[in-house]
């Protein structure tokens, strides 16, 4: 594999993936389960700042601790741990500011909220690292274009 597909690939899979976890997230807690408060806000909250941001930093540090420094099922479980450390830190500080916002169940709810992060962490992170790290998931990402 070229050496750019290696750096990019987990930067661009995190952000991708943390995008469509947080997007439905919006949908089932922010629309329908605590419909109060600005969809606007939410929306951002969710699809931006968490989506893109949290998956930039997943795949950024995955990138710097995973990348030429492990191979196989090495890189699979020490790039799946990275991106659960960084999923499961952001899960704390969403709780903490949703506590305060509402946005998402945080102050009403806040142990859905934390399982329901922490369970999706555990996800997140296993698929990422399997389709980075792993022969039959780089092949999934090469037939999608990735």
């Amino acid at each position: 594999m070229d050496l750019s597909k290696q750096y990019k690939r987990p930067i661009v899979v995190s952000i991708l993936l943390s995008s469509i976890g947080e997007i439905g997230l919006f949908v089932i807690f922010g629309m329908f389960a605590f419909p109060d408060g600005s969809l606007l806000y939410k929306f951002i909250w969710a699809g931006f700042y968490c989506g893109i941001g949290m998956g930039a930093a997943t795949g950024a540090l995955v990138t710097l601790i995973v990348v030429e420094r492990f191979a196989g099922r090495s890189a699979f479980i020490v790039g799946a741990a990275t991106a659960f450390s960084v999923l499961a830190a952001c899960n704390w500080l969403c709780l903490t500011i949703d506590q305060h916002y509402n946005f998402f169940g945080g102050r009403e709810q806040p142990e859905l909220f934390f399982w329901n992060g922490i369970i999706m962490a555990a996800i997140g992170s296993t698929l990422i690292s399997w389709l980075v790290f792993t022969t039959k998931g780089q092949d999934v990402l090469e037939e999608i274009g990735l």
